[in-house]
């Protein structure tokens, strides 16, 4: 259940962002922004979230979302044929971003099962 909620969260947060971004300013269709979101939900719910977070720690999955955002968003965008500028991409990525420290310490605690706090989460992450 709590993989259910959280990849729920990922993508309610990266459709805020991504639709925020290019569906409000560059006119791209709900549809679109929905399957971007969708997709790159699972896809750094995988491998940032699951592989990279317990065992590299925040810093690296953050760096690993970044990464994974700016390239999906960057060809999923292309694949759909919608045209948006590369500066948007970066917003995006940045934003969308700044979102998964909360997931991560989320999915540390009900996930993993760490007893953690957010000085230890600032601290070793």
């Amino acid at each position: 259940m709590e993989h259910i909620k959280l990849l729920v969260a990922k993508f309610v947060w990266f459709m805020i962002n991504i639709y925020g971004f290019t569906g409000l300013v560059y006119n791209q269709p709900l549809s679109t922004s929905l399957a971007v979101s969708a997709i790159l939900a699972i896809i750094t719910y995988a491998i940032a979230d699951l592989a990279i977070l317990p065992k590299f720690g925040n810093s690296a999955a953050m760096l690993a979302d970044f990464l994974l955002l700016f390239l999906g968003i960057w060809l999923l965008e292309y694949a759909f044929g919608t045209n948006v500028h590369f500066f948007v991409y970066t917003i995006v990525a940045v934003a969308a971003t700044a979102g998964e420290w909360f997931i991560h310490i989320y999915t540390l605690k009900n996930v993993f099962n760490r007893d953690i706090s957010i000085e230890q989460v600032l601290d070793k992450y």
